[in-house]
């Protein structure tokens, strides 16, 4: 790199490419051994798209039947161990397919949450159970924030810390 990138017709574009290289999870997500989108992400894509179909539920003016909500969350949640075999077995496994997998997880836990809540089979309370994912990304956001005043090496070690107890 000979730093003609940081030549931009746009102010702040070098500020900006800078802070998402320097983003914790950029060189998480960066593979370039492996395609973008391989054969399992293509499973999660399906099971995306049931999820989907299970959010239209949750926002529909009359519930459908139990049965079709019950269909389409075991379809989903039984590709969800597919997934993961396509990846293994075709050697296609990356960071960017790891995380497209957790968060499509992340959305079916928030969906079912909701629908329990809306087919009144549990109290609102049920709703955090769902939020959870999404509370815990809150808090790192805050957390690697918090890390910007810090020494190169406490916040690397911050970070390490942060990352492994986050699985």
């Amino acid at each position: 790199d000979n730093g003609s990138d940081l030549i931009s017709p746009r102010p702040g574009a070098a500020i900006q490419k800078d802070r998402a290289t320097t983003h914790p999870f950029y060189h998480e997500l960066q593979s370039p051994s492996v395609p973008s989108f391989g054969p399992a992400d293509w499973v999660t894509t399906v099971r995306a798209g049931l999820v989907a179909a299970l959010a239209w539920h949750v926002m529909a003016p009359r519930l459908p039947a139990a049965t079709t909500c019950v269909t389409l969350a075991f379809a989903a949640a039984a590709l969800d161990g597919v997934d993961g075999w396509v990846a293994r077995r075709t050697r296609y496994a990356s960071a960017f397919g790891a995380r497209f997998d957790m968060e499509t997880d992340a959305l079916l836990m928030m969906v079912l949450s909701l629908l329990v809540w809306r087919y009144d089979k549990a109290g609102s309370w049920v709703v955090a159970s769902g939020l959870l994912r999404y509370g815990f990304v809150a808090g790192g956001a805050f957390f690697f924030k918090q890390v910007g005043g810090r020494t190169p090496r406490e916040a690397a070690r911050l970070r390490s810390m942060f990352r492994r107890s986050s699985g």
